[in-house]
């Protein structure tokens, strides 16, 4: 009868512990699949935003003086339009700034953000509008990683462009 409770018990051990290793591995499975989703569905939300809206929606300080000293021109741009139009001019610390204006309260706490602008010829050396890192993981070693990108053309008037531009939103977990 000893030898029956004994074998009974080491049988209630080892499937107790086989039903928490399952646990555990449908947990991590269902967290990182959830995490990357919610990654994609928010770097998804913030490209739209910033190629879509309009430089004359946003109510910021910053934004009223670059109106102000002519800094900005078409109100219509939109955000990665005027971004690209600052590039273009090589006034690279106003297109950083709109960027941070714009993305900088968008990026929660748990994710890291890097945002870059090329065009064709500069290809393979992307130039970095914004950079967030909320979570001290590099980009090399994330679990979850999002990225997504756009191409925008900006006009002067109606018969001179700039473009196409680039802009690429890494984020990552």
């Amino acid at each position: 009868m000893k030898k029956k409770s004994q074998v009974f018990l080491f049988d209630g051990i080892l499937g107790f512990t086989l039903i928490i290793i399952a646990l555990g591995v449908v947990f991590t499975y269902y967290s990182t699949s959830f995490e990357s989703q919610n990654l994609n569905s928010l770097n998804q939300k913030l490209l739209n935003s910033y190629t879509k809206t309009q430089i004359n929606d946003l109510n910021d300080e910053e934004i009223r003086v670059f109106f102000k000293t002519g800094k900005i021109k078409n109100i219509h741009n939109s955000i990665a339009q005027q971004t690209a139009e600052f590039y273009y001019l090589e006034n690279y610390n106003l297109s950083k700034n709109l960027t941070k204006i714009f993305v900088d309260d968008f990026v929660s706490k748990q994710t890291n953000a890097k945002i870059v602008i090329y065009n064709i010829s500069n290809q393979n050396n992307p130039y970095e509008l914004f950079l967030k890192k909320n979570r001290k993981v590099s980009l090399e070693n994330a679990t979850s990683i999002s990225s997504t990108k756009r191409s925008v053309i900006g006009f002067f008037n109606s018969t001179t462009s700039y473009g196409p531009y680039t802009i690429k939103i890494i984020l990552w977990q």
